[in-house]
C-alpha cells in the first residue's frame, strides 16, 4: 500500500492485491501493523510515527479481506525498535533499551523491563480492540542476536539475585535463565492481554526454529 499514494491509489492497491490472493487460493494474510523502526502502519495512539499519517488503510485492508473471506493476522515487531540505535518509543524511554556491550543503547526494547512490557502489551490491546483481527503474530519476540547488556534496572535485579560466590560460568547460566524467564513473562502478558480483549483471537510467533527455544542468546 503506497504510503505517499492518493486514497484512490491506496484503495486500488488493496483491492488488486487481495483479488490476486483470492484467485490464488490464499485464505490468510499477515500485514505488519508495526515495523522494526518503531513506527506504526495503523492508526496508533501509542506511536509517535504513523506511516500513513491520518489515513488508516489497514482498516480498509481488513474490511476488504473479510469481503473475500480472507483471514487477517496482524503482525507486530515486538522488541525491535530501531535495530542498532533507539527509535520510536525508545526515544521517549531510553531506560527501556537493551544495550551494546560497551553500554551504548540498542534499538531493542528490553523484555526484562516491566514498564516496557506493559507498553508492548498495550499496543496489542489497541490493535485487537480496534481492528478485531483473527490473530496476532509476534515478530522479533526475542533479544538481539548479538552480545548485549540488559537495561540497567533489569541488570540490577539480576545482580541482586546472584548467590554469593557465584562463578563466572554459574553467572552465565543464571543470566541465560533470567533472560528466558523475563521473555516468557512478556509472552504471558501478551497472551493475557490479547485474550482479555477478544477471547477467540489466536496468538502466534515468528521463530527461526526449535534450536533457539533454549540456551541461545536470543533466549
Amino acid at each position: 500500500i503506497p504510503p505517499k499514494g492518493t486514497p484512490e491509489e491506496q484503495t486500488t492497491a488493496i483491492q488488486t492485491t487481495l483479488d490476486r490472493f483470492e484467485s490464488s487460493g490464499f485464505n490468510a494474510i499477515f500485514p505488519y501493523f508495526t515495523g522494526s523502526s518503531g513506527d506504526a502502519y495503523y492508526a496508533s495512539t501509542l506511536h509517535a510515527t504513523r506511516v500513513y499519517g491520518e489515513r488508516d488503510p489497514l482498516a480498509e485492508l481488513i474490511q476488504e479481506a473479510r469481503h473475500r473471506k480472507i483471514q487477517v493476522y496482524s503482525v507486530l515487531c515486538a522488541t525491535v525498535c530501531g535495530n542498532n540505535a533507539p527509535a520510536g518509543i525508545l526515544k521517549e524511554h531510553p531506560e527501556w533499551a537493551l544495550r551494546h556491550p560497551d553500554g551504548t543503547l540498542l534499538g531493542y526494547i528490553s523484555p526484562a523491563h516491566p514498564e516496557a512490557r506493559k507498553w508492548l502489551a498495550t499496543v496489542a490491546d489497541e490493535i485487537v480492540r480496534n481492528y478485531q483481527p483473527d490473530g496476532i503474530i509476534l515478530d522479533y519476540i526475542r533479544y538481539h542476536n548479538r552480545p548485549l547488556l540488559l537495561d540497567p534496572a533489569a541488570d540490577q535485579r539480576f545482580r541482586a539475585s546472584l548467590p554469593e560466590g557465584a562463578t563466572p560460568e554459574q553467572e552465565k547460566q543464571l543470566m541465560q535463565q533470567f533472560k528466558e524467564d523475563e521473555l516468557t513473562e512478556l509472552v504471558r502478558l501478551y497472551s493475557e492481554t490479547v485474550r482479555n480483549a477478544r477471547s477467540e483471537t489466536l496468538l502466534g510467533i515468528y521463530s527461526w526454529g526449535p534450536h533457539v527455544a533454549a540456551n541461545h542468546q536470543i533466549a
